[in-house]
């Protein structure tokens, strides 16, 4: 990748890819060190190491030129200038951007008077600043009503209620190990592209847990345990979406209902949470810092994906699937032969017609389910589908004759 260092010498960048990608791996190998044994590179200090931080384009390029079958070009979508909006107030007037294509792609022609036609405003959220979210009375409400439905679910315990200095006191003398950090309300408006009156376009209320001002007992940064979360890709949800389109299959989905409070934290350390003062209930007006013990994985927490995702996958085995090896979030029902792929909290079910019913009824017994309906949008792609021509072809006959295609 001719990478060197200050002083022109050749440097070694021990960079390591794991794949199972036969394209992936034939891309990159050929910029494998080619200097013969005992050749000494030249050393990463100094003002060097911050420019080997970050990927060379070259290598950016041959990965993703890997991932998807080409080595000459990386598609890119079109793109054109963004026009302002008003929730972005703090952004510069537009921002540029150049597709990363390679020098055999043509560039994007950004006068062609078709390219306006690329943007079009649909489901657009609004936020709104910090001031407007705590002081427009439909904002702070919208966040009222979703703290409403968390607490309905168990999300907190309400009957833990303590002050934040009581609660620390406690912690230091009986020496119990906790974490406390605020809850954040956040608000937008849905649909913010329509007019005022249409009644698609409403305030939505969000409340999260604001990991950054998570403390220990002594005040010191609260330190999480590593947990990701892996759900499934584009290429899994194709390859669903074609197993469903056999004669006799069909495709429907269903999205788990406030996902991440179905699922609960770990009682060591015991998490609490410090409600904001604007979106406590009068009877609490009193105290100075409100804090409940954090039952359910809230929004923001930093595990709170992972455990949901171990949550769900428990679930899954427990009712038969079999996780399928290099598909993450993908699990085979071999005695149904349904194939069901996960993205966080929308599930997609293909495979015989007969058994979606029945599959779904089974789920939702232990997962709290929106009614399942056949598949149109997923993960931001809206799918139509269409009756193809049956072929005049007797393939059974085809296959038992010997031909040269």
């Amino acid at each position: 990748l001719d990478m060197t260092n200050n002083k022109g010498e050749p440097i070694l960048k021990r960079w390591r890819f794991i794949t199972s990608n036969r394209r992936v791996h034939n891309a990159l190998s050929q910029y494998k060190c080619q200097h013969p044994k005992g050749f000494k590179h030249g050393e990463i200090v100094g003002g060097d190491t911050a420019r080997t931080a970050a990927y060379p384009i070259q290598l950016c390029r041959s990965l993703l030129a890997g991932l998807f079958g080409w080595y000459e070009c990386t598609p890119s979508m079109p793109v054109v200038p963004l026009t302002p909006q008003k929730h972005r107030e703090k952004e510069p007037d537009s921002i540029p951007f150049v597709p990363a294509v390679s020098s055999t792609c043509a560039p994007l022609d950004q006068s062609d008077p078709i390219a306006a036609l690329i943007r079009v405003p649909i489901s657009v959220h609004t936020l709104l600043s910090w001031k407007e979210t705590r002081t427009n009375p439909k904002a702070v409400q919208s966040i009222k009503d979703e703290m409403a439905g968390l607490q309905e679910v168990g999300t907190w315990d309400v009957d833990s209620l303590i002050e934040r200095d009581e609660l620390i006191a406690w912690a230091q003398d009986t020496k119990t190990k906790i974490i406390v950090g605020e809850g954040l309300g956040i608000s937008s408006i849905k649909n913010s592209e329509l007019p005022d009156d249409d009644l698609r376009r409403k305030y939505k209320g969000r409340f999260c847990y604001r990991t950054p001002t998570a403390r220990d007992e002594s005040g010191a940064i609260a330190v999480f345990q590593e947990m990701s979360s892996r759900p499934t890709t584009i290429v899994d949800m194709n390859l669903a979406i074609a197993y469903g389109l056999i004669e006799g299959h069909c495709i429907t989905i269903s999205d788990a209902i406030k996902a991440y409070v179905q699922s609960y934290l770990s009682e060591k350390p015991l998490t609490f949470l410090e409600m904001p003062k604007y979106l406590c209930p009068p009877e609490w007006a009193h105290m100075k810092r409100p804090c409940v013990r954090l039952i359910k994985a809230l929004y923001g927490h930093p595990e709170a994906g992972g455990l949901w995702e171990r949550h769900l996958t428990k679930i899954v085995l427990q009712i038969g699937g079999v996780a399928i090896p290099n598909h993450p979030s993908c699990f085979w029902f071999s005695d149904l032969k349904l194939l069901l792929i996960i993205y966080v909290d929308d599930l997609l079910l293909s495979g015989p017609s007969e058994h979606h019913a029945a599959f779904w009824a089974k789920l939702g017994e232990l997962v709290t389910l929106g009614p399942p309906e056949p598949m149109d949008r997923y993960l931001g792609r809206h799918h139509t589908f269409e009756e193809c021509p049956s072929l005049d072809l007797n393939l059974l006959d085809f296959f038992k004759s010997p031909v040269e295609i």
